[in-house]
């Protein structure tokens, strides 16, 4: 018998795009997600090309309204074991490795983390800073519940050793005792979210990757350039925590390049995340500051990526189409020497302080395992083979596979991939629509008829996109003199989970029946406020957004004071 369900291995932006179409179709989806949260890679990010949005911004909605979803069921730290059966009629095995923290009594409240003694180095911002054996791998992590890292933990280690989390735990969520539990999922298709690896430029001596401190990744700079990185924002290099003023781009570091164990094919999106980042740094830089990409070919491919790029020229950004030979010490203050050849054939020097490579995209061997446990065909690169005519199906009848998991791709076209998957792996169940999925109930809708306006106002930081320009705090105070306002309050990303959980009792606490959010586009966020305000009991019409990022920092970016003047009017 078909099922009305479906699995979707994998919770990164494809992954959840995927769950949120078919869970709004009418199908129990079962997300299975390997580390503690979902968000994948794009939670990384600091802001995406090629409208230098905030990545947070676009992706925290989506995270929100996944993990609140009636027929999304999460299964994090879970991965797929083996899949079983036919078209309709699949048998899933997913192994859930233990938390140690009972989400549901874990109230967030970060004092495990805050009195953990262990240090360790983050994964999430890719090894750059410590974080506690106890953590929350991201501000605006989905679902928002700590975990301890068994690797590290003293307790589970060498139990009776520590055990301070335990103690400190105000709500009794810590659980040394947690065990790995297995899942048999019976379901009708599968999609394949399984993401990428990064190229790990160690492999290539000339780049000093690992011996020269200031030779980052890009998905490195990427980090150290968010808000919720490791500088806070503030753009510093590893050796000494100095602002960089002359940075380089190398592009194609292990792409395009058959003679260093490189990979053949061109990784698509590196071109354009160079850009992005030459341009961001530049936003980010106080004073003088210099950008150049050393590339072979600018491939920007993209809709209005050609536009971008150009944009970038014109800012000052310097493109060089040269080889690369190696990168050295300059002094001993840690900058370092580029040598390269230009297009004449010259062989030339340049001092850097800081080099930025572009590392290309490949399978991950994750995927690779676990293709070859489905017995699911590999292409030559070893990204999982699609059909020429129907670019997400596999060569397993019922399974399908979207995002970078397939080729090298860029955001929009992982989350049109994921679409495409979702439809497909809903066609053949869409007789057993709504069979297996629970429909949300609302509280009872307040009469607010009589009442006088209360009035709640969130003002949005969200880092150098909003806060690098607007006095964040000060129009947050102006907001609370306003008439009728009874609550204002300035918050780092109004549109994560920690803050709507806390607006639903903000609503509640203080009687609110009117909700001012400023920060960033209706277009995008409007949806997750309203569904926010009937959560907590009002008519989702009792809301407005003010645009200060499009409409104030954004435009009035050399004007600090225009820009908070007008976010206040």
């Amino acid at each position: 018998m078909a099922k009305g369900s479906v699995l979707v291995v994998g919770g990164g932006i494809a992954g959840v795009q995927a769950a949120l179409d078919l869970a709004d179709s009418g199908f129990l989806v079962h997300l299975v997600e390997k580390t503690t949260a979902i968000g994948g890679r794009m939670s990384q990010l600091d802001k995406t090309f090629p409208t230098n949005d905030c990545s947070a911004c676009i992706l925290s909605p989506k995270l929100v309204e996944c993990g609140r979803h009636l027929n999304i069921n999460l299964l994090t730290l879970a991965e797929l074991v083996s899949l079983q059966g036919e078209p309709g009629n699949f048998t899933a095995v997913v192994h859930r490795r233990p938390r140690y923290v009972d989400p549901d009594k874990c109230i967030a409240c970060g004092l495990c983390a805050e009195k953990c003694p262990k240090k360790v180095p983050n994964e999430f911002n890719m090894g750059i800073g410590k974080r506690k054996a106890a953590y929350l791998s991201y501000p605006q992590a989905v679902p928002l519940k700590y975990a301890i890292d068994p690797d590290h933990c003293i307790w589970l280690r060498k139990p009776g050793r520590c055990g301070i989390c335990a103690k400190e735990c105000p709500a009794g969520a810590i659980n040394f005792d947690d065990q790995p539990r297995e899942y048999v999922l019976e379901v009708g298709s599968v999609v394949l979210a399984l993401g990428f690896s990064r190229f790990f430029p160690n492999k290539l001596d000339f780049t000093g990757y690992g011996r020269l401190p200031n030779v980052v990744t890009s998905m490195e700079f990427e980090r150290l350039l968010s808000p919720s990185g490791p500088c806070m924002g503030h753009m510093e290099r590893p050796s000494d925590g100095r602002q960089p003023k002359k940075i380089a781009w190398l592009q194609c570091v292990g792409s395009r390049d058959i003679n260093r164990a490189c990979h053949p094919y061109c990784s698509s999106v590196c071109c354009m995340f160079a850009i992005k980042q030459a341009v961001m740094a530049k936003e980010h830089a106080h004073g003088d500051f210099e950008s150049s990409i050393f590339f072979m070919d600018m491939r920007t491919h993209g809709k209005g990526f050609e536009s971008y790029y150009n944009r970038a020229r014109e800012q000052g950004v310097r493109f060089l189409r040269a080889r690369v030979h190696s990168i050295i010490p300059a002094d001993d203050e840690g900058n370092l020497k580029i040598r390269y050849v230009d297009e004449q054939g010259r062989v030339n020097f340049e001092e850097f302080d800081l080099v930025v490579l572009s590392t290309g995209l490949e399978a991950s061997p994750a995927t690779i395992a676990l293709a070859g446990k489905l017995g699911i065909e590999l292409d030559a690169d070893n990204f999982i083979k699609t059909d020429s005519f129907n670019p997400v199906a596999t060569s397993k009848p019922g399974v399908y596979a979207c995002g970078a998991v397939a080729e090298p791709k860029d955001i929009p076209q992982s989350v049109m991939d994921a679409s495409a998957a979702a439809m497909e792996a809903g066609l053949m169940l869409a007789p057993y629509r709504w069979t297996e999925t629970r429909k949300k109930e609302y509280p009872a809708e307040k009469n607010i008829y009589s009442q006088p306006p209360r009035i709640g106002v969130f003002v949005c930081h969200c880092g150098i996109n909003i806060a690098s320009v607007v006095d964040v705090a000060q129009v947050s105070q102006y907001a609370q003199t306003l008439p009728d306002v009874v609550f204002s309050q300035a918050n780092l990303f109004t549109c994560s989970q920690d803050t709507i959980t806390q607006m639903v009792a903000i609503i509640k606490k203080h009687d609110l029946n009117r909700v001012v959010v400023a920060s960033c586009t209706p277009r995008t966020h409007e949806p997750l406020f309203q569904e926010t305000l009937r959560d907590a009991g009002l008519n989702k019409f009792l809301f407005e957004m003010a645009n200060i990022r499009d409409q104030d920092s954004w435009v009035h970016q050399n004007d600090p004071a225009k820009a908070t003047a007008k976010a206040k009017d």
